[in-house]
């Protein structure tokens, strides 16, 4: 991976999720930054409890869990309307995917532009997904 994509295995030293480093002030979720840093890029909401069921959405690939879509829509996909519309949700995401990648720079990344999110915002995004976008949806979108 390039430098500018994070790595999906924890660095060597730092505490797992929800755990303190030892000698750190700071808990793990907190130091590696899941909301907007003050001066740095805006980010897509990343899925923060991996046990639960991560969807990917089926224009951008952006993983996210359920509630999370529910809660805030897809960061990169915003007119498909998936804020507070949980059959929305449903019909626009899917459980059905491989594998992750978390890039942290996609304009700068081979691996972004590998999956074709190098314009998309920094997040976690699915390697391939085995479903696309309901036909109804799908026209929706064209007529737009």
């Amino acid at each position: 991976l390039s430098s500018s994509c994070a790595r999906a295995a924890r660095r060597p030293g730092s505490a797992p999720p929800g755990k303190r480093a030892a000698g750190s002030e700071r808990s793990w979720e907190a130091a590696r930054g899941c909301t907007a840093m003050a001066d740095g890029p805006e980010f897509a909401a990343l899925p923060l409890d991996a046990k639960r069921g991560l969807r990917c959405c089926l224009r951008c690939n952006l993983v996210k869990t359920f509630e999370q879509f529910v809660d805030d829509g897809c960061d990169n996909c915003p007119v498909l309307g998936m804020k507070d519309d949980q059959e929305r949700v449903v019909d626009c995401t899917s459980s059905n995917f491989d594998g992750v990648v978390s890039c942290m720079d996609p304009s700068r990344s081979w691996a972004a532009r590998w999956l074709r999110v190098d314009s998309a915002k920094p997040g976690v995004y699915a390697l391939h997904c085995s479903e696309v976008l309901p036909e109804a949806v799908a026209e929706e979108l064209r007529g737009r």
